[in-house]
Parts: C-alpha cells; structure tokens; sequence
C-alpha cells in the first residue's frame, strides 16, 4: 500500500511542525553531522553517484525525459492554452501608454499592489522585480486611470489567469471603484 500525501494530511503535517517549533522544539540533530555514516560510508555514497551510476545522468532516462517532454510542449501553446484570448498579447500597446502614465498609476496607488498591498521597494528587495500596471479590462488600447492599477507580477499573473479572472476581477472592480471615490 502506498502512502498516499492528500491536502489534509499535509495540512496536519505541517500544523505538528509549526506547533513544534512553537513549544521551543529543536531537533537535536540540526547543524551536526549524522554519526551513523561513517567516512568510508560518505564516500561509498558518493562514489554510487557519480558518472553513469547515477540514474538522472544515465542514457535511457535522458532519452526518456526528452520523450516525454517532445510530446507535450505544444500541448497547451496557442488556442490549446487555456489563458489564449485571440492572440491579444501579441496587439501593441498605444503610444499613450508610456512610462509618463505608468509612473502617475503608480503614484496614485503609493507604489504598492492593489491585491496584496506589497510595496514597489519590498518588491525588488525581494525578487529584483518592480511593479506592473495592469488593464483592469485587458484592453491594451483603453488607458485611462480609472482601468489602471498598478500590481505586483505575481498579483498580474494571477489577474491574467483566466481560471481567476472572473471571481478576481469582479473583487478588482469593486476595490477599485470604491478606492478612486476616496473611500
């Protein structure tokens, strides 16, 4: 029988551990080396894995992986995707979009995301990439402020989804027209 790892179960893992380490556990193993593997051990193991013994590096498991990726790479591309809106990314942005309008949107919203509220400066410490400004209505065309806002790349990928993009923008929508009153 196979131990299968369902959501709850690793739910509740990772409840026991968080509880753990919030009672002042501290595995007594941390920072030192296993003492049951001897040096003649370590170098056996390593020795096992180096060249054509190990198996990520053997001939029929490359060749296998390559199989198995050749035939689905251009499973989901294009229409067959499920983000694919008519080949909408690929119209050009209008000259009014400009790093002019970026940086005014941006004001507006105190450079941080709309969804997730993460600052511009936070953003590029973390990940060395700034913020976006997103088409509330993917409108490459339609720039005015009031369909602007500006979103960290995680928040536009997900804005982007097509999975998210109804309960999403609806939740956008409402902040939105809500914030621009000055509510």
């Amino acid at each position: 029988m196979s131990y299968v790892r369902t959501p709850e179960i690793i739910e509740k893992m990772r409840m026991s551990i968080l509880e753990n380490y919030k009672s002042g556990y501290v595995n007594p193993m941390k920072g030192k080396k296993r003492p049951d593997l001897s040096e003649y051990n370590r170098r056996y193991k390593s020795e096992q894995m180096k060249g054509e013994k190990n198996p990520a590096k053997r001939r029929e498991v490359i060749l296998k992986r390559l199989e198995t990726r050749k035939g689905h790479t251009f499973d989901f591309a294009g229409p067959k995707n499920n983000n694919w809106r008519g080949g909408v990314s690929f119209e050009p942005y209008s000259s009014e979009f400009n790093k002019k309008l970026k940086l005014e949107v941006k004001r507006r919203d105190n450079f941080r995301c709309r969804l997730c509220g993460v600052t511009e400066e936070e953003k590029r410490t973390k990940t060395g990439q700034g913020l976006t400004v997103h088409h509330v209505d993917f409108d490459k065309r339609s720039n005015r402020k009031g369909n602007l806002l500006t979103l960290c790349h995680s928040c536009n990928g997900k804005m982007n989804s097509r999975a998210k993009f109804l309960e999403l923008s609806i939740i956008f929508r409402k902040r939105i027209s809500f914030s621009l009153r000055g509510g």
